[in-house]
């Protein structure tokens, strides 16, 4: 996308058509986490389940893995 000016216009609009599920949304029978998860992890997770491509980042320490 480096010198690429549509290539970064599509790349922004699609990273902003995707609406994260709250942890509020999502039905109990659907958690899957064996560790207590903040927000922040628990709208990560669910991103990916619904097939969004995401990157993690964040200090050591902080549950990205």
């Amino acid at each position: 996308a480096a010198g690429d000016a549509a290539a970064r216009e599509a790349l922004r609009d699609a990273a902003g058509a995707h609406r994260f599920r709250d942890a509020d949304e999502v039905p109990p029978a659907d958690e899957f986490l064996v560790l207590d998860a903040d927000s922040s992890q628990h709208r990560a997770a669910h991103a990916v389940l619904d097939g969004q491509h995401v990157v993690i980042q964040g200090p050591p320490g902080t549950g990205k893995s």
